[in-house]
């Protein structure tokens, strides 16, 4: 089993911000004042500075001004009453809420539509620009850093762009619902929920003229549509680097459904009990993706740097389709793989709900509830995970979490040295950290109080499963009971084998010819 590293959930609250109109004041030209921090200030222009003594430059404090196209200066002069030596600084920040300042107590954006900024500016301060209505925004060559919810709701905001690598803030452009496209270099960076709620971005392009989409269609070799994500190098890095974090984006949501939909459409068949179909999507996640365990490629143990990603419901299919450990292979931790199974199990009409460990026992473990006919079982994916460790397609899942009862679930996790239970439903609509927006497939069934029902009703004893194959023992036609039809498949399948006696411990092998032949138990009993 591989190790598990336990990562406790933080939750934060978003600070909101408001637009208000107010009326223009007339601006003196240069005046000298002292902030709450005692910084001297200036102003020149429309323009107010902070300057901090001894330092050779100064940081944009507030634009004064009320037009809708502004170019901040690159360079200013620094007053003698506020430094006989001061002279000519860089203007090196942008400051925080230098475009959404408080007025009468209220946070008020400017109505700002564009803005130039200057190559010395190499820092842009949290919330500069929150909330106003800038359209464009182009960062120059000397950007390095742009903090945290930096434009922030700024819901007209179509287009962004680096002239220089650049790493972005949590939530730097959260709620830019506009946003259509980003033109970012090589190595930007964006911490988690940067781009929340960008529910028009669609494109990511590779630094140059050409935009690119993020998200393309194909076919696999049996002519089934299937999505995938460019397959330009530097944008598909951007994508992992960047978008990796964030929620209701538009390709990324789009590309989690589409890929759920194809995952659904290969690996199930209309046949199939919703059991054997829980055991084919619980067999995907395995097989593609690995748990997130804190070791590098080399087999190194390094703090988890993009473990707060692993946390969201794009995390296995995003992490998938970059191939991040692999050919066809993602990562996770616990959260992502229980919500994707959720997505998984929703597309095909089985309902599922995330459980996590109950707070007076919070251990931070995440698993799944899942109705197979009438009865509610616990299932996790990511501790059978632990049995395909070899990191391909090919590994052999393990079946030790799927399908138990609540009784059972609880011997599985001490086994494996945690207890876990009581298990609680995940609240899925919650702000959080890592809960916040979800994907529709999270919530189609999601109803607290029914699902708190549910988990109640999950005390009958687990599925039959005596050989360990995910598979309900003797139910050789694979529709959710045992019954006289199984004895006539199972007789039809010894006589064309020539064999007295097939045990269950065959049950795999006949369901993966049965794929294999695209025949359903009926057509196979018929025809073979």
């Amino acid at each position: 089993m591989k190790h598990r590293r336990i990562i406790s959930l933080l939750s934060a609250a978003l600070l909101g911000v408001s637009a208000a109109a107010f009326p223009p004041a007339a601006l003196e030209p240069v005046s000298i004042v002292a902030d709450a921090a005692s910084v001297p200030t200036f102003t020149s222009g429309d323009f107010e500075f902070y300057y901090f003594q001894g330092k050779d430059y100064v940081t944009l404090k507030e634009y004064l001004g009320y037009s809708t196209a502004v170019t901040i200066p690159s360079q200013v002069t620094v007053p003698s009453q506020v430094d006989p030596q001061g002279g000519t600084k860089s203007v090196r920040k942008i400051g925080k809420r230098a475009f959404c300042p408080k007025v009468n107590g209220v946070y008020t954006p400017k109505n700002l539509t564009s803005v130039t900024i200057p190559n010395s500016v190499t820092t842009i301060e949290e919330y500069a620009f929150a909330g106003t209505p800038l359209k464009k925004i182009v960062f120059p060559s000397g950007m390095e850093k742009v903090n945290q919810y930096a434009f922030y709701d700024c819901s007209a905001l179509k287009t962004a762009e680096t002239k220089s690598v650049v790493q972005f803030g949590i939530s730097c452009f959260e709620g830019c619902s506009a946003m259509t496209h980003v033109k970012f270099n090589q190595g930007c960076k964006a911490a988690q929920r940067c781009f929340n709620s960008c529910t028009s971005l669609y494109a990511v392009n590779k630094c140059s003229a050409v935009d690119t989409d993020a998200l393309t269609y194909t076919t696999d070799e049996n002519g089934v549509t299937m999505p995938i994500l460019t397959t330009n190098t530097i944008a598909r890095q951007i994508i992992r680097d960047c978008f990796a974090g964030s929620t209701q984006v538009k390709f990324v949501d789009e590309y989690c459904s589409k890929l759920c939909a194809y995952i659904v459409n290969t690996q199930t068949k209309s046949w199939m009990s919703d059991a054997v179909k829980a055991r084919q999507l619980h067999d995907w996640l395995v097989r593609h993706c690995n748990y997130e365990d804190g070791f590098d490629p080399n087999g190194n143990y390094t703090e988890l740097t993009i473990d707060t990603n692993n946390h969201i419901y794009s995390s296995v299919f995003l992490s998938y389709g970059l191939n991040v450990r692999g050919p066809g292979i993602g990562e996770t931790v616990c959260d992502g793989f229980a919500r994707a199974y959720t997505m998984l199990l929703t597309q095909a009409n089985i309902k599922s709900y995330v459980l996590e460990a109950d707070s007076t026992t919070n251990d931070g473990h995440v698993w799944n509830l899942v109705r197979v006919g009438t009865q509610w079982y616990q299932v996790d994916v990511c501790f059978d995970d632990g049995t395909a460790s070899d990191g391909s397609v090919n590994a052999v899942p393990g079946y030790g979490g799927f399908l138990k009862s609540d009784a059972d679930m609880h011997s599985f996790h001490l086994s494996h040295g945690y207890d876990f239970l009581p298990p609680a439903i995940k609240n899925l609509t919650s702000q959080g950290c890592f809960s916040g927006a979800n994907h529709p497939l999270l919530l189609r069934f999601f109803q607290n109080s029914s699902a708190t029902a549910a988990l109640q009703a999950c005390s009958a004893a687990s599925q039959q499963d005596i050989n360990g194959d995910g598979l309900l023992d003797h139910d050789w036609d694979f529709n959710g009971t045992v019954d006289w039809d199984d004895c006539l498949i199972y007789s039809k399948i010894c006589a064309v084998c020539n064999v007295p006696y097939m045990g269950i411990e065959n049950q795999t092998n006949f369901l993966n010819n049965l794929l294999i032949w695209k025949k359903s138990p009926s057509q196979w009993r018929d025809q073979a």
